[in-house]
């Protein structure tokens, strides 16, 4: 009875976008000119490469999805440049799903219906993507998320691939630094949605694993700024270090908000600490510690390779460097597309599909990613970082060297 319900709200949302025009869509050609997704604007595109994307791109989350837009844009616009896949110009077409499954599900169904996209950059949020599965696996178009629940890739579907690290990989790492550290106790604090709700878990069970004892989970829903009493209620916990996982717009908020308390431990994050919430928490953000592919950078000469070619090209695209590595999730969704079309020699879907599989050694924003586990992981392995006067530093060449200890002292 979900399902039903759920589908026929889809198709109303369908029905109501393309009557309205659709205020969340944003389509484009590779020369700036829009189309509808009409018969009419499908017949001027034939010859082309349909290039869904669907993120939020307003509310609190809209800066990461701006910046993974505007990173696909420019990813597009290179391989428009060197002759487009197999011969083919990339069109975008573009829908903001306002971080809401119903509204995502809608754009999906319409990129993989109306618009006949030949692959999707696919939802940022891990509860969007969590609510297609079944319409994935129904329409069989390729989907690359910047998603980071376990639960995107642990149901095995074959049109779902990740271009960021699954959160499983990042608590390995994160209780292998605990070992060392000799933790025997922890706190956590998340939001109130799946993919938080499920990394949470995950470090419970973790702990429970390594004999550290948790003594207690702290809770916020969507919207909230104020987290004085869950604050208050962790500091009375004494924690040895303190897990967080939540969306970008809350990160630096609660880093802060803990910290003003008095909270001088280490803060864990499920996921990068990126500089749009250094800039928020300024020195707050100092030992907030996260195991990640990458990081989001200041200056594009502190980068290498691929990395810093991405970068000085999204500086002169954009004006600035992005400030969320959401951007990063984009532009390696563009790469493992280019791959793909490159090996099978064609561009339909399911060619697409297959041949992401068989992808290895492909050098990426975050290193080298590799599909042939066939899970649609493309990362498998992160490094340790911790923040510290506003730059990433290695946490655990920090731990070696002994500061740990010191740094034990000093705040006690």
């Amino acid at each position: 009875m979900r399902k039903i319900i759920a589908g026929v709200l889809a198709v109303s949302m369908i029905l109501s976008m393309t009557a309205c025009g659709g205020k969340t869509t944003n389509t484009e050609t590779p020369a700036g000119t829009s189309a509808s997704g009409s018969q009419e604007s499908k017949i001027e595109s034939k010859g082309e490469f349909i290039l869904g994307f669907c993120s939020p791109l307003s509310g609190s989350n809209a800066e990461a999805g701006m910046q993974c837009l505007n990173a696909v844009k420019l990813g597009v616009r290179q391989i428009n440049e060197r002759g487009g896949l197999n011969g083919q110009q990339i069109k975008i077409i573009s829908y903001d799903d306002e971080a809401n499954p119903a509204t995502s599900l809608a754009a999906i169904i319409k990129l993989s219906t109306t618009d006949d996209a030949n692959a999707i950059v696919g939802s940022l949020m891990s509860s969007c993507i969590l609510g297609q599965l079944d319409t994935i696996n129904q329409y069989k178009v390729p989907v690359f998320t910047g998603g980071t629940s376990p639960s995107l890739t642990s149901q095995g579907s074959k049109y779902i691939f990740r271009t960021t690290m699954n959160q499983d990989y990042a608590m390995n790492d994160i209780m292998a630094a605990y070992e060392e550290m000799g933790v025997k106790t922890a706190a956590l604090f998340t939001a109130q949605d799946e993919a938080q709700i499920k990394s949470g878990e995950q470090f419970e069970k973790s702990c429970e694993e390594k004999g550290i004892e948790v003594l207690g989970w702290e809770y916020c829903m969507d919207g909230d700024t104020d987290y004085t009493a869950q604050c208050t209620r962790l500091m009375n916990m004494n924690p040895e270090v303190i897990f967080f996982a939540a969306p970008s717009q809350p990160q630096p908020l609660f880093v802060k908000q803990i910290r003003d308390m008095g909270y001088k431990g280490t803060l864990w994050n499920k996921e990068s600490f990126q500089q749009n919430g250094i800039q928020i928490a300024g020195e707050n953000s100092n030992y907030v510690c996260f195991s990640w592919p990458c990081v989001s950078y200041v200056d594009a000469n502190d980068a290498t390779g691929i990395m810093k070619d991405f970068l000085m090209a999204y500086e002169a695209e954009y004006g600035a460097l992005p400030t969320s590595d959401c951007a990063y999730r984009g532009y390696d969704a563009v790469l493992v597309l280019e791959e793909a079309c490159k090996t099978a020699n064609a561009n339909d879907c399911q060619s697409i599909a297959d041949a992401i599989v068989t992808i290895n050694q492909l050098e990426a924003l975050g290193g080298v990613m590799d599909f042939t586990s066939g899970t649609g992981e493309g990362y498998q392995k992160g490094q340790l970082y911790y923040v510290n006067d506003g730059k990433y530093n290695d946490f655990m060449q920090w731990l070696r060297d002994g500061n740990y200890e010191a740094f034990k002292e000093q705040i006690n």
